[in-house]
């Protein structure tokens, strides 16, 4: 019986050691593994939760240094060796891509596990802006913008951009205040909008005299860019450019 007993214990020690082999990873050694997680957000700023299937690249790497996120957003990437500034760069699907810099100290500490990184990752707005135009009356500017989109949502954002050139681009953008609206909402089709051109003289620094050019795009709620150190300009991921690009202009007075 005492031999019964002991060679049944035996048994369930190991067929529970077996299934603790074969078990994943615990969450918090991969948390501490992990270089950085990412979380995911849709259009409108609601919270899509950690975000698997995100390439995750050093740009300029070669061979290409690369991981994708897993189910739960974290992604590892191998040892990576000093370097003045180091470029991750996130891309999937649906989603604009997004650049992350860091100082070598700071990718450094993330490496040896003493910090990490989390991207809040914006999904491009679905809106299109078929057209542009406006009319000035006094110190009006009114707008008809046109825009189509898919979803359930009656209501998405269009976000202007201005500059004194009409070439007046997300691309050229250096000075968020100045060059950049706030998010205005619209609906499927038509909709007429309305701008205080002395209040685009008071909020954006420009001059009596000078001629605003304006482009609208499809755009996120609330604004979500970075800063290229390189060309001193801000990137927006998540504007769609899938517009006519219309331009309309007005004379501050």
């Amino acid at each position: 019986m005492k031999a019964t007993l002991y060679l049944l214990l035996c048994a369930s020690a190991l067929l529970s050691s077996c299934k603790k082999e074969s078990n994943n990873v615990d969450p918090q050694t991969a948390l501490e593994r992990s270089t950085g997680s990412i979380i995911g957000l849709n259009d409108q700023g609601r919270l899509l939760g950690p975000l698997s299937g995100v390439t995750v690249t050093v740009e300029n790497s070669n061979p290409v240094i690369s991981a994708i996120t897993d189910d739960e957003g974290f992604f590892e990437l191998p040892k990576i060796e000093n370097q003045d500034l180091i470029t991750l760069v996130y891309s999937k699907e649906g989603f604009g891509d997004y650049k992350e810099y860091f100082t070598w100290s700071r990718f450094d500490s993330i490496q040896k596990g003493f910090n990490k990184t989390t991207v809040m990752f914006h999904q491009t707005s679905p809106v299109i802006v078929n057209s542009l135009s406006s009319t000035v009356g006094g110190d009006t500017l009114f707008v008809s913008c046109n825009v189509s989109f898919t979803g359930d949502s009656k209501e998405r954002y269009v976000r202007f951009f201005r500059q004194d050139t009409e070439d007046v681009s997300p691309d050229r953008i250096s000075n968020l205040v100045r060059d950049v609206s706030s998010s205005i909402k619209v609906r499927n089709g038509d909709n007429n909008l309305r701008f205080s051109i002395s209040a685009v003289k008071d909020c954006s620094k420009y001059n009596t005299g000078d001629t605003i050019y304006m482009k609208a795009y499809g755009d996120t709620e609330h604004i979500y860019y970075y800063s290229d150190p390189t060309s001193q300009k801000l990137v927006f991921p998540a504007t769609n450019r899938q517009g006519k690009e219309d331009i309309i202009s007005f004379k501050i007075q």
